[in-house]
């Protein structure tokens, strides 16, 4: 399970005050699109030369021109680019071709798809390509992202589960336990006036809950072979 930190509504100077108190317990840095929107792309650049010891996530949700707005993105720095999934599939392989030939990732961002339709999409953009499917709950949204994230660990076989929007520490203990390959959070460690224990913390509780989860797997499992 990785851990990422989405900055969203955040100042330059603190979005890097407050990944350096946290960046070696972070598997990845997520420039959010609002953030990107605000700073130029060089802003990517900067956080990688600054924190080159964490990947570096640009969240453009691309919708269009794909292996050019990525190579944008991988020529300024970022290691990974996001697309949206309700996107055509020529834009999403144009990303990811962009990505193989920089030896970079792609996140496909599930926002807006209907539950009822997450696991054709994700099928759909696995099979393009991409390293990563986000089950994404946006702001204002109140439903649980849980079923999205038990229909993509069902569902996709090479590319990693990612999930977002509004993780805590008792979200994270609800989701852990469908061991997510990637867990982005934003305010809760944004907002915290000592980020890095909170992010000890969730960190502690995520690994407590899958270690569980394997546990109770591997006694069933141990129990159907007597």
């Amino acid at each position: 399970m990785k851990f990422q930190l989405a900055l969203d509504a955040v100042e330059l100077q603190q979005a890097k005050a407050i990944v350096g108190k946290i960046h070696r317990e972070l598997d990845i840095v997520e420039l959010g699109t609002p953030f990107l929107w605000r700073y130029p792309l060089d802003v990517i650049r900067e956080f990688k030369n600054e924190f080159p010891d964490v990947e570096i996530l640009a969240d453009l949700k691309i919708m269009d021109g794909g292996a050019y707005c990525a190579n944008m993105a991988f020529d300024a720095g970022a290691d990974i680019v996001t697309v949206s999934a309700l996107s055509l599939d020529e834009n999403i392989k144009g990303a990811v071709a962009a990505a193989r030939e920089k030896n970079r990732k792609v996140l496909a961002d599930l926002m807006a798809v209907p539950v009822d339709e997450i696991a054709k999409t994700a099928l759909r953009v696995e099979q393009i390509g991409v390293d990563y499917v986000c089950i994404h709950r946006g702001i204002g949204i109140k439903t649980s992202p849980l079923a999205g994230l038990k229909i993509l660990k069902e569902t996709l076989t090479t590319a990693g589960a990612a999930i977002a929007g509004g993780i805590d520490a008792v979200t994270l203990g609800e989701i852990a336990p469908y061991n997510p390959d990637l867990v982005i959070m934003g305010s809760v460690l944004t907002g915290a006036p000592n980020p890095l224990a909170v992010l000890t913390e969730l960190k502690e509780i995520g690994r407590s809950k899958e270690h569980k989860k394997q546990e109770r797997t591997e006694e069933t499992h141990g129990t159907e072979c007597r």
